[in-house]
């Protein structure tokens, strides 16, 4: 089989292009490839993800692991700051925004979990966007319906639900 003319190889390939998932590559391609073909078509053809991250921990708390393949395209810039007659040079980065879904992957809720289980949340966050359920802000939450919809979908898929 040429993997680069199988549709299913070349939406994953695409899907997770800009993703940096390091040792979790393997799983999310994994988690993938259960998913059925037009799902995945339809989330790449429609570019509905931008990308998925994965939440590292390290000893200074908390750092977002997201590989930017050029700055320069997200408004970096230098400025100067002034106090009291002394001025620096700092470079600033302004606000980045996304125009389509991230998926978002906490490394230390998933160390906790089990390989399907980490499957399942993979798929269940792919099927909100699959669905295109709306979410705005840091602090938003899909409704409950979102939730009961997405994991039937799952289910579907073949993977356990999230709500276990």
């Amino acid at each position: 089989m040429n993997l680069k003319k199988n549709k299913k190889y070349r939406c994953i390939f695409s899907l997770l292009a800009d993703s940096p998932l390091g040792s979790y590559r393997k799983l999310f391609v994994e988690s993938l490839m259960r998913i059925p073909t037009q799902v995945l078509e339809k989330v790449s053809t429609h570019c509905l993800l931008d990308r998925f991250v994965i939440l590292y921990e390290n000893n200074e708390g908390i750092a977002l692991d997201i590989h930017w393949t050029c700055m320069a395209t997200h408004g970096v810039k230098t400025s100067k700051l002034s106090i009291n007659g002394v001025e620096e040079k700092f470079k600033t980065i302004a606000p980045i925004t996304f125009t389509n879904y991230i998926i978002v992957i906490n490394e230390s809720a998933m160390k906790k979990l089990t390989r399907e289980e980490q499957m399942s949340i993979i798929a269940h966050e792919f099927a909100h966007v699959f669905l295109e359920h709306k979410v705005y802000g840091r602090n938003a939450n899909f409704t409950v319906e979102d939730e009961l919809k997405t994991d039937e979908l799952i289910e579907k898929w073949g993977f356990k639900s999230v709500r276990e």
